[in-house]
This record gives C-alpha cells, structure tokens and sequence, in this order.
C-alpha cells in the first residue's frame, strides 16, 4: 500500500512530467510501443494509406448494403479485417524480399520486417498466424451478417403470412369459418322465455 509521502511525493513528480505537449509530438509518442502494427487498434498506421482504407471500406460497404446499427458493427468488423489482410500481405513480401536480399528495404515494411527478425522467432509464422485470425474475424462477421438476414426475413415472411390469414382473409364476424368448424366457445342465443309455460 502506498504511504501518505510517496503518494505526495509523486503527485510532486507527475507536475515536472516532459511529456509531449505539441500535437505532432502526442502523435509521435502514441506509436512508441508499435511494433508491427498487426494488433494494433489503429486501423491505418502512419505509412498506409488513407485514401486506400477509404476505397476499401466504400466497396465492402457498397457491396453488403449494411441497415441498423448491428450490421454496420459487423461490416466495420470486417473491413477491418480485410484491411489488415493487405497489411500482412505486404509484410509477407517484405519478409520474403529480407531473406532473398539478406539486408531489410528501407520501406516501413522492411523496417518492420527486420525488427522482427531481429527479435528472433519466425517473422512468417507470426505473420501467417495474424492472417488467419483476421480472415477468422471477417468469414465470421459475415456469416453472422447473412444469418441476422435470414432470421429477419423469416421472420418478416411469418408476420406477413399471419396478417394475410387473419386479417385478409379473415371470415366476417358472425361467419362460420371456412374450414366447416364452428368454435365450441361461440355464443348461444339466449332461449325465448315468453314461449314457455309458466
């Protein structure tokens, strides 16, 4: 537990903290624990390009029409997905290109590359590893998409069907159905009283 004195000796400290205090230092400092962006929750990093993000993102997004707020989470989800599938694309070459040329491209992939690489293990494992779960996540999304659909449409099929039935073709009231049964629940005449004897 923290004693009265360290707690004011480090809100003491935290007043001399240096760090960023320019925008395009915070954006610098946002990245310092980026290492290969495979994870990351920036959808496009630094070096990528925007307007391709945007181009990818308007085709899905053409494409599967999303409505309500759950699809478009789902679409999202996916675009993402495939973003980070063009991402991993190019690492996978710039991987390729570092074992072929011994030496990284000065590209930011290549740098990438070799920072892997340099922490050991196997760059193309890792990599494959990263691909399959972002397909994982976008086949998934979009079976999700495709079931809300069919389930939404059964259901609008239903509510069509028991409207038709009940309402369109309903019998008028005091009708006998046309099924040839008569409710047992139906209201009886009352009996005429002034006919009986007395």
């Amino acid at each position: 537990m923290t004693s009265a004195a360290q707690s004011t000796a480090n809100q003491n400290n935290a007043r001399f903290s240096s760090g960023p205090r320019t925008e395009p230092g915070k954006a610098a400092s946002s990245q310092n624990g980026l290492q290969h962006g495979l994870a990351s929750a920036a959808v496009v990093l630094s070096y990528e390009n925007q307007a391709d993000f945007e181009d990818l993102a308007r085709r899905i997004s053409d494409d599967l029409v999303p409505s309500g707020e759950h699809e478009c989470f789902l679409v999202e989800q996916m675009i993402q997905s495939r973003w980070r599938i063009v991402r991993i694309a190019s690492l996978e070459s710039a991987a390729f290109e570092y074992m072929i040329e011994g030496a990284a491209a000065s590209s930011p992939q290549g740098r990438i590359i070799a920072h892997m690489f340099e922490k050991g293990g196997d760059p193309l494992s890792a990599l494959h590893r990263y691909s399959a779960s972002a397909e994982r996540t976008y086949h998934k999304c979009y079976r999700e998409l495709l079931n809300g659909r069919q389930v939404a449409q059964k259901m609008q099929i239903k509510a069509t069907d028991n409207y038709i039935k009940n309402v369109v073709f309903a019998p008028p009231p005091g009708q006998v159905p046309t099924n040839g049964f008569a409710s047992q629940n139906a209201p009886q005449p009352a009996p005429d009283v002034s006919q009986q004897p007395f």
